[in-house]
């Protein structure tokens, strides 16, 4: 499904890739954007999709366009799907932060006690 959304993508930028290309890309993107080295993987994405894009025959800065393009409107994507998920189970954001600081709060009750006095 990623392969296909980003070749559709691609295919409104013109790039003159095959789209093979989306595929090496999806997994590229997968495997280099899997442990984040960076803040939402920012750079990272856009190096791998420069670099993958520009190996099967597209030129840097139209790479370089559809890269920050498509990691943004991916972010978007994203965004708006979770808000509209909260709006359609009725609840705000301060709800769901309080519920996850709750249950923060809560104490473990499963799993054996330890002694820390050393009786």
């Amino acid at each position: 499904m990623r392969a296909t959304t980003l070749w559709l993508f691609g295919i409104s930028f013109a790039l003159g890739v095959p789209a093979s290309t989306f595929l090496v890309l999806t997994v590229a993107l997968s495997v280099f954007t899997l442990f984040p080295v960076t803040f939402m993987n920012i750079g990272t994405y856009q190096v791998v999709a420069i670099e993958v894009l520009h190996a099967a025959g597209a030129p840097r800065s139209e790479a370089f366009a559809y890269a920050v393009t498509a990691q943004a409107l991916s972010y978007l994507w994203v965004a708006l799907m979770g808000l509209t998920a909260l709006w359609s189970l009725q609840l705000w954001p301060r709800q769901v932060a309080a519920t996850v600081r709750q249950a923060t709060d809560t104490p473990d009750t499963g799993g054996p006690r330890t002694n820390t006095r050393g009786v």
